[in-house]
């Protein structure tokens, strides 16, 4: 499976130096188009004879990218490449252009390039967007993950850009065996929605968990690892009935899953009578359980959903 190329609107949208915009490029006028092609022509001959200018190249390359132009964007990056060094930006559009011309493919030298340019700026936009579509086309959908957490976190929820990468996180969260819904709530609840939630705790489509880390495992996780806490049918089928995800240094939390987190509608917390929750550590943020995770674990039966339940992450998966 090869991921869209084009995610954010466009890639270009990262960089706030295109000297062409997005609206130009694609302008329904021919004057406009002809007015965007003249310019850049304009800028290539002026580049032929001062061809050490590596800014013009750098925005030579961006401009032929917005029109589309990959082939020839991607030689005159290659020489802004040449002038600049091992810069992160120029090495990510270059990855992002040779890509353009290979069907969206970052196999190979874009690869390598993002991976020079992410050891250098470990938390650039550009950078984490292109190396979850790379981690993702290798099949690597826990780093997939990884990268596009980090990147949301630069867009606030209601931005179109967190929109567009929550929905890369549920593929890549579905490839994971994990439902979308888990991808959401990475969020701690606020005091108001908690106290709203602990009010319908006693129905049967809802159960409250509170969830401590062990004295054992104290100064042995790491407060970024991830925390799984899913419901599961006690006896039958075992997927979960309802999913939430967080990290270990929101613990000690209470969390409420409920009938809305279910993967199938049909298997909802309030459709099995004897129910288990799960509190999970997991430094890769895979969703299949590993030798030597820690983990804590809870039984409930029949209608006895009131009052918080507590798990303690004391034992580890053998």
């Amino acid at each position: 499976m090869i991921w869209p190329a084009v995610i954010i609107g466009d890639p270009r949208a990262f960089d706030s130096n295109v000297a062409i915009t997005q609206t130009q490029a694609t302008a329904n006028t021919s004057d406009k188009a002809a007015a965007v092609n003249a310019m850049v022509e304009k800028l290539a001959q002026r580049l032929e004879k001062e061809p050490n200018d590596a800014k013009g190249w750098l925005m030579l390359g961006h401009s032929y990218k917005v029109l589309q132009r990959f082939q020839e964007a991607v030689a005159a990056l290659r020489k802004a490449h040449a002038l600049l060094g091992d810069q992160a930006d120029v090495m990510l559009q270059l990855a992002d252009g040779i890509a353009m011309t290979n069907g969206g493919s970052l196999k190979g030298e874009p690869t390598t390039l993002i991976t020079k340019a992410m050891a250098l700026e470990p938390d650039n936009e550009m950078g984490l967007w292109l190396s979850g579509i790379a981690k993702a086309e290798e099949g690597n959908f826990v780093e997939a993950v990884d990268n596009w957490t980090k990147l949301q976190q630069h867009y606030k929820p209601e931005e179109k850009a967190y929109q567009e990468v929550q929905q890369l996180l549920d593929q890549a969260n579905a490839r994971l065996g994990m439902p979308a819904t888990a991808a959401k709530q990475d969020q701690k609840p606020t005091a108001a929605a908690e106290s709203g939630q602990q009010k319908d705790v006693k129905a049967l489509g809802s159960v409250s968990i509170k969830v401590e880390l062990g004295d054992a495992f104290k100064g042995k996780v790491n407060a970024d690892d991830y925390v799984f806490i899913y419901a599961q049918a006690l006896t039958g089928p075992k997927a979960p009935l309802a999913v939430v995800k967080h990290q270990v240094k929101d613990l000690p939390i209470e969390v409420v899953l409920d009938d809305s987190m279910a993967m199938i509608p049909s298997m909802t917390v309030s459709s099995v009578e004897n129910i288990k929750v799960t509190a999970r550590i997991s430094a890769t943020g895979t969703a299949t359980p590993q030798p030597g995770e820690a983990y804590g674990v809870v039984e409930i039966k029949g209608a006895d959903r009131s009052g918080v339940k507590l798990i303690v992450i004391a034992d580890t998966i053998k």
